[in-house]
């Protein structure tokens, strides 16, 4: 089941409408019962939900959860004490920040390759991280799962990536565009930390 998220952090993100079980369901299909009807199968055990023919899979990390060597709520502290620094890697870039990630279908990009899964995160206000992901498992439920990512990067001040301007962005653009819908990321700054961890730690940094 999804996990509780605070009602509305800092940052000004709301809590996932997936997390209130006593509405927003109302319009979800638990995974067994949609995803028998697919040829993916059962995608249960994955505990997401089906949400305007989505699926989505959110999860909430405790500040107290360790990261390597720091606890969530650390890395959450030190962002908002940086936050204002942002606009040095991408200009008017500001909180909220969006993480995004994709997994997609091929490295090459290019009309013939899809992002099969969506991925956006987020800090909430007591210091917790949040991930929401968006699963494409049928070609012809692409647009209504671009439609969902849409929402999600309306409500950033600024997206987060890892090579995202090189790589994520481009992808998606391309893919809002064969749909004819608009690209939202165009109006956002994007924070791409891929150039500053090679500043910090040369290529081995990726």
């Amino acid at each position: 089941p999804a996990v509780p998220v605070p009602g509305r952090s800092d940052s000004g993100i709301p809590a996932s409408p997936l997390s209130d079980a006593t509405s927003a369901n109302r319009d979800a299909q638990p995974a067994k019962t949609w995803g028998a009807n697919l040829e993916s199968g059962d995608l249960a055990p994955l505990g997401g939900v089906w949400r305007d023919r989505c699926f989505v899979v959110e999860r909430r990390w405790e500040p107290s959860v360790a990261h390597g060597r720091e606890t969530i709520g650390t890395l959450g502290a030190a962002l908002n004490r940086s936050a204002p620094a942002a606009a040095l890697f991408a200009n008017a870039a500001q909180a909220p920040f969006v993480f995004v990630d994709l997994e997609t279908t091929g490295l090459n990009g290019g009309a013939g390759t899809h992002a099969f899964l969506v991925g956006c995160a987020w800090f909430v206000a007591d210091g917790g991280f949040v991930t929401r992901q968006y699963l494409l498992t049928r070609f012809e439920d692409e647009r209504p799962l671009l439609d969902a990512v849409s929402i999600e990067l309306e409500r950033a001040g600024a997206l987060v990536s890892f090579n995202g301007k090189s790589f994520d962005a481009p992808l998606l653009e391309s893919r809002f565009l064969f749909h004819r819908l608009e690209w939202t990321g165009v109006r956002l700054p994007h924070v791409d930390v891929l150039h500053p961890a090679r500043r910090f730690w040369g290529h081995d940094a990726g």
